[in-house]
């Protein structure tokens, strides 16, 4: 390896590690303040949501200033280069995604592991409907699209292939996670959320996908659509039948993805 290389490959790993650092500094104020501010409400039924509202919100002040200064190095295309028909099937796009993985999870039986969701599945539905919305549908999926697909690939793709970046990116954004059945969920969702933002040369478009399906998977969970036996086969099948035709229609429009 070159010394350019060289310098180009710890340029890029320091900048992931600066990443997942300014997460972990998030997740620390974000406890703080918690502590500080809401703890003394008693409501501590409420932390895990609250502590990971404040949390995104941090991540967005943080790593917007990041992200743009690697678009200044590295323009994105023009977002005009897309028409409005494409951006509003992102969202049709990222809900039948999200059916069609989540039954299909369920069909594993996967979410009956005991430990694995169900405490995380807990603390995370345990605000209001609004709150719980907001955080979960988008604040959390804007962040995590800064993170991973707007910083984490492009540092890795910067200094590997293209192929390897998404495996590795994708594999990350599922780790992060921190439990068996979102960590899976994650792992395969992140190889869509990459394809969608390099087909759309735009950070946007992953973030419209991802707010679309954790949105579909919070509301549909809470009045407990998904997991109800009778549909499962067919929300499945409904579900990544709509995926495939809408990826298809992208597909062959260009295909050099």
């Amino acid at each position: 390896m070159t010394d350019k290389k060289q310098t180009v490959f710890f340029e890029h790993i320091l900048g992931i590690f600066m990443v997942f650092g300014v997460r972990e500094l998030a997740g620390a104020l974000a406890r703080a303040v918690w502590a500080l501010f809401f703890q003394k409400t008693g409501n501590e039924e409420a932390a895990g949501l609250c502590i990971t509202g404040i949390t995104a919100l941090f991540m967005l002040f943080a790593l917007w200033p990041l992200y743009c200064i690697r678009i200044g190095r590295e323009k994105e295309h023009n977002l005009l280069n897309r028409r409005t028909a494409d951006w509003i099937l992102l969202i049709p796009f990222g809900i039948c995604t999200a059916l069609g993985l989540n039954q299909f999870m369920n069909l594993l039986h996967l979410t009956e592991i005991k430990g694995s969701y169900e405490a995380t599945r807990q603390v995370l539905f345990s605000g209001t409907r609004v709150i719980s919305l907001l955080i979960l549908g988008f604040a959390v999926p804007i962040a995590e699209e800064l993170m991973f697909r707007g910083l984490i690939f492009r540092h890795l793709k910067s200094f590997m292939g293209r192929k390897t970046a998404i495996v590795l990116s994708a594999l990350l954004f599922g780790m992060y996670h921190g439990n068996m059945v979102q960590g899976i969920y994650a792992f395969l969702m992140g190889f869509l959320l990459v394809w969608v933002y390099e087909r759309f040369g735009s950070i946007f478009a992953p973030v419209l996908f991802h707010c679309a399906a954790n949105s579909f998977v919070y509301l549909a969970a809470d009045v407990e659509v998904l997991g109800q036996s009778g549909g499962i086969v067919v929300s499945c099948a409904l579900g990544m039948a709509g995926a495939v035709f809408i990826f298809m229609h992208y597909y062959q429009k260009n295909n050099n993805i």
